[in-house]
């Protein structure tokens, strides 16, 4: 039993009120009742048996298809919040935003259009959400969005989804990260659906900075182009410009100009060295480069691997780093004593001293006629 409150027209009607040694009060509208106030101080409103869950106070509201509550300012409904067999909802009425506070601050916001702000409740029209945090260098934890998968297996990570879809037609685009062989270094990925069973990967950015198209492993350079078609560029340089002297490609040490790709004309590029008489000092004539150039050692070789398989003229590096060294770039070996960066050669280099000794034979040769003359021979 309970203590009642009854609101009645039964009998003498009015105001009709029961009491016993329960702990409970119960109120009533037509002798039913309405509302239950449990001994624990839980509320039931619409059940005579509110919802007890230990060290909490509790207010259960149950109705027939809906439990439901409204709220309302100035006569006007401004809120609403039900549950039912389906689902439940909190919703702000009309064309209003919902706002959801802690420690008295907004923390989040949804506005009439259902786009949502966190940490703003200032959201552009055309953003279904906006992240507001604080600024911060991205080395550190200053991050407004984590998405988290707890893996560490080598391959598996996090990811997002991008959609663009009409009907069966449907674009994708997904940006992740994934752990890399150790487990304890991410790489960042890029998939473009193409229509097959999966979404392959076609960009990675490894955890030590290199940019990897086509692959998924590599460290032998910053940027590594891989592909399998003979009618595909690995990189395409274009210029909109077809007068003057184009530029496409820069090569600097520790910012001082080393050399550029440039294209003076449709039909042509030049690869060039830095030779700016301002870029230089202590300017002389050469000396003879005869004895260098007869001591370069010309061969003729097999490649081993992948290459054509004769050169009829050549050099071998090792032998040419004596004799001309600045056209030689010295390779470097694994710990095993496999090749890391092969030994080269830059025949450009060459050039200046063939140029050299080809001016020296024809001194010689201008010499040696103005004898001949002078000799009547």
């Amino acid at each position: 039993m309970a203590s009642t409150i009854n609101s009645t027209t039964t009998g003498s009607g009015g105001l009709i009120t029961t009491g016993d040694a329960s702990n409970e009060l119960q109120i009533q509208t037509a002798d039913t009742t309405r509302m239950t106030i449990n001994s624990s101080g839980n509320v039931g409103v619409g059940t005579t048996s509110p919802l007890s869950v230990a060290n909490q106070t509790s207010v259960t509201i149950n109705g027939t298809n809906y439990g439901r509550v409204d709220l309302y300012s100035g006569g006007s409904q401004r809120a609403y919040w039900y549950g039912y067999s389906s689902g439940s909802a909190l919703g702000a009425a009309g064309a209003t935003y919902l706002a959801f506070d802690t420690n008295s601050s907004e923390r989040m916001r949804i506005d009439s259009s259902g786009n949502v702000g966190i940490g703003t409740s200032s959201i552009d029209s055309w953003a279904k959400l906006k992240i507001q945090g604080t600024a911060g260098a991205q080395t550190g934890a200053a991050q407004q969005l984590i998405i988290s998968a707890p893996t560490t297996t080598a391959g598996q990570g996090a990811g997002i989804r991008l959609n663009a879809s009409s009907g069966s037609n449907e674009a994708i685009g997904v940006i992740g990260v994934v752990n890399e062989a150790s487990g304890l270094a991410g790489a960042m990925t890029f998939h473009v659906y193409d229509l097959g069973a999966t979404i392959p990967e076609r960009m990675r950015l490894t955890s030590a900075g290199n940019l990897l198209f086509g692959t998924t492993s590599a460290s032998d350079a910053r940027i590594n182009t891989y592909h399998d078609n003979t009618a595909l560029y690995s990189l395409d340089c274009n210029s909109s410009s077809n007068t003057g002297t184009q530029y496409y490609l820069n090569f600097k040490r520790q910012g001082t100009a080393a050399g550029y790709l440039t294209s003076n004309n449709s039909t042509s590029v030049q690869l060039n060295n830095t030779s700016d008489v301002r870029l230089k000092e202590n300017i002389q004539d050469a000396g003879s480069a005869l004895p260098s150039v007869m001591a370069a050692q010309v061969r003729q070789f097999d490649w081993k691997e992948n290459r054509s398989p004769h050169q009829d003229f050549g050099f071998i590096a090792q032998e040419l780093v004596d004799v001309i060294p600045e056209a030689v770039t010295v390779g470097t070996d694994n710990e095993d004593g496999t090749v890391k960066m092969p030994w080269g050669v830059d025949y450009s280099h060459i050039v200046p001293r063939l140029v050299k000794a080809i001016q020296e034979l024809k001194a010689e040769n201008d010499a040696l006629k103005a004898r001949l003359d002078a000799a009547g021979l």
